[in-house]
């Protein structure tokens, strides 16, 4: 009887967590969006911040209510499912504001379309939520192993500062990458297989980072033939989403994998390698870097499947080599190791490190940018870019090689306390 009382406590107080998790970050969330509506208002009346990504999600939802056809009929630089979720969304402004029309939109013509101005916000409103989703399953999978500070981790995690900057002043579609890679995790983590395997496929399609999952459908299965049975089948899913879109037009949707160099918001360190490092036209550093991050995911992959003690956090290993080699890297990609960093920021031996790649890494980006626009100007804030950029990729590859050895440098910090 005991044990029931206690059972029932537990999940009365799980409970209760979930609820002030959801009602502290609706509440910051609010004022955040307020915040940005205010600064607009008073200090950016042609609504520059509201674009230019807000732009595109709008057109590419405006395109789909027309029932064109992503690369073929409108430039799509995305996973080809993406436009298909703008498009309620786009739905549900144009109803609200009476504003019929599907015309695309400009950057010089947004602001006379009353739908896309409200969408701007309906697209912002949605991205919070699924932020906040993404914290209430990461409570669930830290409760589910007994972490200790799991309340405060997720709500740290759910309103910290680089979610609110990404929510408003940006308004990043990343923002629905966390609740795609902790959703397929916490299935797995229940051994819903099924389930977990269509989240994987269908998050591929919309944002293809999910990818990265496949190599825990061989961990979490404990039958070897039935895991790669079931990769082979997420590999057929994917595959079936991504193929009609190929057909339609090869060379529109074979684009969005192109990523030159010199292109603008090309940040990451192919690009600083071909600033400064490499002079030999020749040389395609795009496709070499994404050679590396193959190999480096690979690698790390593998390291993963033949760990003995598995934690869903270690998920880290597969994102680190990803976010340092891949060619085309924005700082709105880090949004994909923030529920792994949070976690590491509430432990003792890794506190230092998490810190610093947190850190880092929300202005890793706005300092790569820096350096390569960098025209003989304000060398200080020079300096400061390159120390910024060579910290963050030095505290990533620390903690990858730390979660590596976590279990060993544990081992070795608790005989020292015996000591």
């Amino acid at each position: 009887m005991d044990e029931i009382e206690v059972d029932i406590e537990l999940r009365k107080e799980e409970k209760n967590n979930l609820i002030k998790l959801v009602i502290i970050a609706v509440i910051i969330y609010s004022i955040t969006i307020a915040f940005h509506g205010l600064f607009l208002h008073f200090f950016d009346s042609n609504f520059d911040l509201i674009i230019s990504d807000q732009v595109v999600f709008y057109n590419r939802g405006v395109g789909i209510l027309k029932g064109d056809l992503p690369y073929r009929d409108f430039p799509t630089r995305a996973a080809p499912l993406s436009p298909y979720l703008w498009a309620p969304i786009v739905l549900i402004s144009i109803i609200l504001t009476g504003n019929y029309s599907l015309d695309y939109v400009t950057d010089t013509t947004y602001m006379t379309s009353t739908s896309m101005m409200f969408s701007s916000y309906v697209f912002r409103i949605f991205f919070s939520c699924c932020l906040i989703i993404s914290a209430l399953i990461l409570y669930k999978l830290l409760e589910s192993r007994n972490t200790k500070h799991s309340f405060w981790i997720s709500l740290g995690y759910a309103v910290n500062p680089y979610f609110l900057y990404l929510v408003s002043f940006w308004g990043s579609d990343e923002c629905i990458v966390p609740l795609l890679i902790l959703l397929p995790i916490y299935l797995l983590e229940r051994k819903k297989f099924l389930f977990a395997s269509i989240c994987i496929v269908i998050g591929a399609g919309l944002k293809y980072f999910p990818i990265l999952l496949i190599p825990l459908i061989l961990i979490y299965r404990k039958d070897i033939v039935k895991g790669f049975l079931n990769v082979f089948l997420i590999l057929v899913g994917v595959t079936a989403v991504f193929l009609p879109f190929y057909f339609v037009d090869p060379v529109g949707f074979l684009a969005q994998f192109n990523h030159p160099l010199d292109r603008d918001n090309n940040q990451g360190i192919a690009t600083l390698f071909d600033k400064f490092l490499i002079n030999n036209e020749t040389v395609n550093l795009s496709l070499i870097f994404l050679i590396l991050a193959i190999v480096f995911v690979g690698s790390a992959s593998l390291l993963l499947i033949l760990e003995k003690k598995w934690k869903f956090e270690k998920t880290y290993i597969i994102i680190i080599p990803f976010l340092m080699f891949f060619p085309k890297i924005q700082f709105s990609y880090f949004v994909m190791m923030y529920p792994f960093v949070f976690i590491t920021l509430f432990k003792k031996n890794m506190r230092l490190v998490s810190l610093f790649t947190l850190l880092f890494s929300m202005v890793g980006g706005v300092a790569t940018n820096y350096i390569l626009t960098f025209e003989g100007g304000y060398f200080f804030w020079y300096t400061i870019s390159w120390i910024t950029v060579v910290l963050l990729y030095l505290s990533m590859l620390l903690l990858f090689l730390m979660v590596i050895f976590e279990n060993r440098m544990l081992s070795l910090f608790q005989k020292s306390e015996t000591i």
